[in-house]
Formats: C-alpha cells, sequence, structure tokens
C-alpha cells in the first residue's frame, strides 16, 4: 500500500481577524489551495471583541489560533504562542502586517521555521523604530512578498533591504461570482473602503456634491460600503455639502449586492496595495475611478478601464473624471473585465504554492 503523503504544516499569521482585505486574501488562497497538501493554522495576535471579524469564512478544515495580546511586552501572551507553536511543528509561516511579522520572525530561529512576510502597502506612516526591526529581522526572513512591483521598490528603499529579498504575489480575488455579473448601470457610484484616514473619503464627497449638481446627472448617487471611526464625521460633511440624501452608508455588506446594479466604482484613496475591491468591482464591469496608489498603475489601464487620478487632485478634477468615466462606461466596463482576470485567486494562489515550495527547499 503507499504511504500516506505528508501534509506541508503552514502557519498563517495575521494581526487580527476583522474584515479587512488581508483576511479575505486568506480565506480564498486557502479555499483554492485545499488540505490535500497543506494542514493550515491560521494565527491572529489581537482581539476586537466589540468589531466583526471574518473567521466564520474560513474552511473547517483550517486550524485557528486566536491570541490576544496588550502589547509587545505582554509575557503571558508570548508564552502561549510558544506553546501553540512548539504544539504545532510548522514546517512554513507566512504573515501580513506588523505585529503578526515580528513575533512569528523572532521566534522562527527557535522553532526552527523558515518565514516570509507579505508587505501589502506603501507604509508611509512606518515610525523609524518599526523601520528598524524590520531591517533587523529580514536577515531571519526567507522572501518578503510584496503585492505590487510599486510595494517592492517602495520597501526596498525605505528600509534598505536588497530587492533579490523580494518577490512579487499579486493579490487576486474570487472572480467566480462577478463573473456572472452584468449591468446597465443605475448612476449609482460605489466605494468599498474602511472609513478611515487613509481612505480619503472626504475628497470623494466632495467630488460627488459637484457631480450631483450637474443636471445631467442629479440621478445619480454615492454608496459608501464599510465601517470605520469616521463614519459620523462623514455623514455629517456630507450633510454640509447638502448631499445627505444621495449617500448610503451601508457598512460592511456584500458588495456584489451593490456592484450589480452600480455604474462605476470610486476611490480618493491615499494608500493602497493592490485592492481587491477594485479588482472585484472592476470583474464586475465596473469602470475605476481612483487615485493613484500602489498597484492601481497595474489594475486600472488609465482612458480604458478606468481613469487614474495623481494624488492631490482637485474635487473638481476628481468629479471631472467620474463624469467622464459616465460617459464613457460601456467602453470601459468591458476592458475592465478583461484586465481584472489578470487578477486572479488563481493566480494568487500558485503564486503562494511556489513560495512555499521553495522555502520547504531552503
Amino acid at each position: 500500500m503507499e504511504a500516506q503523503k505528508q501534509k506541508c504544516v503552514v502557519v498563517w499569521g495575521l494581526n487580527d481577524f476583522l474584515v479587512g482585505g488581508a483576511q479575505r486574501l486568506t480565506i480564498d488562497a486557502i479555499r483554492e489551495l485545499g488540505d490535500d497538501s497543506y494542514e493550515w493554522h491560521v494565527m491572529t495576535f489581537f482581539e476586537f471583541p466589540e468589531r466583526s471579524t471574518m473567521y466564520d469564512q474560513l474552511p473547517e478544515f483550517v486550524h485557528i489560533h486566536r491570541h490576544s495580546f496588550k502589547n509587545s511586552r505582554d509575557i503571558r501572551a508570548w508564552l502561549r504562542v510558544m506553546r501553540d507553536i512548539k504544539s504545532i511543528h510548522a514546517d512554513v509561516a507566512i504573515s501580513h502586517a506588523f505585529f503578526a511579522n515580528f513575533v512569528l520572525r523572532v521566534l522562527a530561529p527557535i522553532f526552527g521555521y523558515p518565514i516570509s512576510i507579505v508587505e501589502q502597502n506603501t507604509h508611509t506612516t512606518k515610525t523609524k523604530f518599526q523601520i528598524f526591526v524590520d531591517k533587523v529581522l529580514s536577515y531571519v526572513t526567507h522572501t518578503i512578498v510584496a503585492v505590487s512591483e510599486e510595494v517592492l521598490r517602495f520597501t526596498s528603499v525605505q528600509e534598505r533591504i536588497p530587492l533579490k529579498k523580494f518577490r512579487v504575489i499579486r493579490n487576486g480575488a474570487n472572480l467566480e461570482r462577478a463573473r456572472s455579473i452584468s449591468s446597465d448601470g443605475d448612476g449609482s457610484i460605489v466605494c468599498a473602503a474602511r472609513l478611515v484616514e487613509q481612505k480619503n473619503h472626504t475628497l470623494l464627497l466632495e467630488a460627488c456634491a459637484i457631480v450631483f449638481a450637474n443636471p445631467e446627472f442629479a440621478h445619480c448617487t454615492l454608496k459608501l460600503l464599510g465601517e470605520g471611526k469616521l463614519k459620523e464625521s462623514l455623514q455629517n460633511h456630507a450633510n454640509k455639502l447638502g448631499i445627505s440624501d444621495k449617500v448610503t452608508f451601508a457598512g460592511f455588506v456584500d458588495p456584489y449586492e451593490y456592484y450589480k446594479n452600480a455604474s462605476l466604482f470610486a476611490s480618493s484613496s491615499l494608500i493602497e496595495g493592490m485592492s481587491l475591491a477594485y479588482i472585484e468591482a472592476a470583474a464586475c464591469g465596473l469602470p475605476i475611478v481612483a487615485t493613484q496608489t500602489a498597484g492601481t498603475d497595474e489594475l486600472v489601464l488609465s482612458n480604458r478601464s478606468g481613469i487614474v487620478l495623481p494624488q492631490g487632485c482637485s474635487a473638481q478634477e476628481f468629479a471631472q473624471a467620474i463624469q467622464t468615466a459616465l460617459h464613457q462606461r460601456t467602453s470601459l466596463a468591458a476592458c475592465a473585465r478583461t484586465q481584472a482576470e489578470n487578477f486572479s485567486i488563481e493566480k494568487s494562489a500558485q503564486g503562494y504554492k511556489e513560495l512555499i515550495a521553495d522555502m520547504v527547499k531552503r
């Protein structure tokens, strides 16, 4: 009888499992790679009891390890993680976000597993201490995964880490559902993003106020999909602009229910890496109007699948781009669908499969 193939034990670490892009990528990538060849352990390090999580969307075959650090000096939490790691017998580890990267890299030499980390953004707000820590810990890191070419270049320069330490694995979305969606557009403009500073919703609201004032687009509306600490201030800003009756704060919802009727997707974000929301919206045939961030120039072919504006653009410029995209929606939508196929979860999962194989062979 043929011996049963031994599975590769993978620890996949994240700061938390709140609703977010890295968490959705985790769910889809693990589901795509399956459990025939891998034993999956998802490990998180912070708990936020009052906020929504996505643990219930992980495949049933995933082992979940939830930790609750108070801070980096929480000795009891460190000991609990170490007991977990010891019992798992990890073959490899892959982690996302600074704290998860920090914990799993510090422990890697102790427990003997190779670790790779994923850089999702151009982190302009990293402190000098964080940059120093990342630089030092890069010496015990197998690979630094960047989700776009710009994230790779930025991180290499910011942390003075040689390019040979990096590889690009672009984020990918599960496009199966999107492929079945076809919309003529009801005039709604959709933005799926957390309501936080880096998403810069104020600019989007001000641009939409200009668009809605144009009689040609008086029927248009704005749907904001997401939650965050700025919700109340953004609601107040919409009220001051006189557009509160045209703006819906939908919260964390199924975005496809909004994409299937929308006319376009708009984002005025200051920082992205390789936005899953952009990919999913484009796959549904929505033109993308967005400010320039890392990964956007790879996702959006400006004036072909959408319009990309420079950072620092005015509300008037953003509004003009929205109106242009609405006029050209049919041609932009067809190209957006085609372009999104380059960013499927199948391609992203293949990248992680190759990475894991390389780590095992080290």
